[in-house]
């Protein structure tokens, strides 16, 4: 596909194991990209004519159209225990799942329920997210039975079920997300829920992503 420009600089979040980031203008000159965490391979198919599923015994779990947002990462409908769907940046890049205010009140709860759903961090957690900016999560989430990705049902697949574990998303206020409210952005969803996938394809390049 030709040259493709490369930013250069110090990212402070990034783990000192790792040397770069794979970012979206590289992924999206496939057809489709797998993210095999089964077997722990990234797989990329110039043609999605020819780009079997690299396992015999999968299930689809879920299915969704992605939505490019104006900062130019995609998003996807997503619903946590039956709630929702939230409007969430789709990021394989962080660790972990994270709500905004927005997110929680998609999802029909409030910081009025707090102690029920919404539970408060009783240590402040501080985080730092990729661009070095530094931001608080004050509350929590509590993920008990499963997630789903776009439809679901109907032969959109089931979702996810997390076969008896429990997943805290943290919630607070994400610089990121304060830039896309007015995109309806509530979430990031992280690496501690698609990794419970045996596999991810992104199909980046269509007309429908």
């Amino acid at each position: 596909f030709g040259p493709l420009p490369s930013a250069v600089q110090d990212i402070g979040a990034l783990p000192s194991a790792l040397d770069g980031i794979i970012g979206l203008s590289f992924l999206s000159q496939f057809a489709a990209v797998d993210f095999d965490f089964r077997s722990g391979h990234l797989l990329l198919h110039q043609d999605l004519k020819n780009a079997p599923l690299p396992h015999d015994d999968l299930n689809l779990v879920g299915e969704a159209n992605l939505v490019r947002t104006r900062m130019g990462v995609w998003a996807a409908d997503v619903t946590l225990d039956g709630r929702g769907p939230v409007k969430m940046l789709v990021d394989t890049g962080a660790a972990s799942t994270i709500l905004n205010w927005k997110g929680v009140a998609d999802m029909n709860l409030s910081r009025d329920d707090d102690g029920e759903f919404i539970q408060r961090n009783l240590n402040s957690i501080g985080a730092m997210g990729a661009d070095n900016v530094a931001f608080e999560l004050s509350h929590r989430y509590t993920l008990r039975q499963q997630f789903g990705i776009g439809r679901q049902g109907g032969g959109g697949g089931e979702g996810v079920s997390l076969s008896g574990d429990t997943v805290a998303l943290d919630v607070g206020d994400l610089p990121i997300l304060d830039v896309l409210k007015g995109e309806g952005v509530g979430g990031l969803l992280g690496a501690d829920l698609i990794m419970r996938c045996d596999v991810a394809r992104f199909c980046l390049s269509g007309a429908r992503p």
